[in-house]
């Protein structure tokens, strides 16, 4: 896979039929959409056409995950539906920025029902029998196919770094409630944060540019001055390669001049993911058994349970959980007052075997509740062939300036080979 890879321009004739071309060629195993439409595309890229005004993302393919809204486009959510769904009479915000900046929105890409844990279809492109991870499975998928060089996902737990980590993707998720959810079907208000793949961290910048236009550009800086806290998380399981490459790339960081310490945070880690499950599984119960409650006998076991679960929280526990994280968001950031960006992993390791579920969150959640922005740089390949990477978080509405400093540190430590197959599908060669 090419970390450098350029977006195409569908705008081109030759790419928009290159493109076409290579959708055909992986979709069938990946099962990366829940709906596309050829006539639509085409009729997007007329309209980008007669633009006079070139945007930021002109003639960029974009993937949307299926619970965010485009016009002319249904939102199935991951759930069966026993009858069509009507489509979209507007786009979510995401979408009109997307569009004004003249990304092209192609299609809805599988969600895990309801954007929690049961899979969609949607499989690993390194190795069919893998998961991609969850809940942005077709997402992250998508983009480490390169049937798209972009696609939007959501994170409540884990779902953007994970599916990221699994597919070789680069995936962000910037902080909290700084993109508009509106137009988005949400599980967790105080958790929901919308999110992007992409092929390098410059689109991914590219893309930042776009969502978060408020952020200012971010300054220089220079790697001798860098001050990284690494977080091993031994005490929540990470595999010997996961620890493997984290050593990798503290080394590489450290010979380029950067300071790396090491920080101890398994206390607040261990009450923040208490926490995280506590307002999680709370709002959810009160989102979806109140806004989706017409779709109650069409939900799985899995989502069901959670919400029975959630149910029995007290609202007094919901808010002890609250005030739990705000504590230890005050105590981290004191720790890290001389710290730039934190390095973590990303996941346990690489993507499990099998299809039933979409792999673990644990070394995401603690970041979503903090609200914190979070990155992933795929670097390396495990012994099975399937992608590696790390976790780069930045201090809060520190967005643009994180993806600086990923990009120059995924030049550094980027291991990848150029081209990698595997024995059951070549797509994310």
């Amino acid at each position: 896979m090419n970390a450098n890879k350029p977006y195409e321009d569908l705008r081109d004739p030759d790419i928009y039929s290159q493109w076409l071309e290579r959708l055909g060629q992986c979709e069938s195993a990946v099962q990366a959409w829940a709906w596309f439409n050829q006539d639509v595309v085409a009729d997007s890229l007329k309209g980008l056409k007669s633009q006079a005004h070139e945007g930021l993302l002109s003639g960029l393919a974009v993937g949307i995950k299926d619970i965010i809204n485009v016009a002319g486009m249904p939102t199935g959510n991951g759930v069966k539906h026993s009858t069509p769904l009507p489509c979209a009479g507007a786009d979510a915000d995401c979408v009109i920025l997307l569009r004004e900046a003249g990304a092209v929105p192609v299609g809805k890409t599988v969600t895990a029902e309801m954007a929690y844990a049961h899979p969609g279809a949607t499989r690993n492109p390194w190795d069919v029998a893998h998961t991609p991870g969850g809940s942005s499975s077709g997402s992250a998928a998508a983009v480490a196919c390169g049937m798209v060089a972009a696609a939007l996902g959501t994170q409540t737990g884990g779902s953007i770094i994970r599916p990221a980590a699994y597919c070789g993707a680069v995936g962000f998720k910037p902080t909290y409630d700084l993109v508009s959810m509106t137009g988005i079907t949400g599980v967790s208000p105080r958790l929901d944060t919308l999110g992007w793949f992409t092929t390098n961290v410059r689109l991914a910048d590219r893309m930042a540019q776009v969502l978060l236009p408020h952020q200012p550009a971010p300054s220089a800086f220079k790697l001798n001055a860098l001050r990284v806290a690494r977080v091993d998380a031994i005490h929540a399981g990470p595999d010997a390669e996961t620890v493997s490459a984290m050593d990798m790339a503290c080394i590489t960081l450290k010979e380029n001049g950067a300071n790396v310490s090491c920080l101890n945070m398994e206390d607040e880690w261990n009450t923040l993911t208490t926490a995280h499950k506590t307002i999680m599984f709370y709002e959810m119960a009160h989102i979806i058994q109140t806004a989706h409650s017409a779709n109650w006998r069409h939900f799985s076991a899995t989502l069901r349970a959670t919400c029975e679960q959630g149910s029995r929280i007290s609202t007094a526990n919901y808010q002890l959980a609250l005030d739990a994280a705000k504590s230890c968001q005050a105590r981290l950031l004191h720790k890290l007052a001389d710290t730039d960006v934190i390095l973590t992993p990303s996941a346990k390791g690489p993507a499990p075997r099998g299809l039933e579920n979409t792999g673990e969150s644990t070394f995401n959640r603690i970041w979503t509740l903090l609200g914190w922005p979070a990155i992933h740089l795929p670097i390396t390949q495990s012994r099975e062939g399937l992608p590696l990477g790390v976790q780069l978080i930045g201090k809060p509405a520190t967005d643009r300036p994180l993806l600086l400093i990923a990009d120059q540190i995924h030049k550094l430590i980027d291991r990848r080979t150029t081209t990698t197959t595997t024995t059951t599908t070549t797509c994310a060669g």
